[in-house]
């Protein structure tokens, strides 16, 4: 059974310059809801959304919290890693090197 959820990308990213690299499950809803209150001029002045995600992290936080409602996940936790560090190692052979 899973209890966290690993988040990578822009939205988590932005989740985690609100607060944290990890925090619970209150501190994930607090800070989505902070970013949903928020008028779009506020959301393009907060850290890691800026104008460029402003009207767009919607998307994003709505798929993290289905996840976290679906596992009924306790922790977040933002990774350093992307999606194309994964491209990267799924693709190397670290056995022969």
């Amino acid at each position: 059974r899973y209890t966290s959820i690993i988040g990578l990308g822009g939205t988590a990213h932005a989740l985690g310059m609100q607060k944290a690299e990890e925090m619970t499950a209150g501190e994930f809803e607090e800070i989505c809801d902070n970013i949903e209150n928020a008028d779009i001029d506020a959301r393009e002045k907060m850290e890691g959304i800026g104008d460029k995600r402003a009207d767009i992290i919607f998307g994003g936080i709505t798929i993290l919290k289905a996840i976290k409602n679906r596992i009924n996940a306790t922790k977040f936790i933002v990774s350093d890693k992307g999606i194309c560090d994964g491209v990267f190692y799924a693709e190397r052979d670290f056995e022969n090197l």
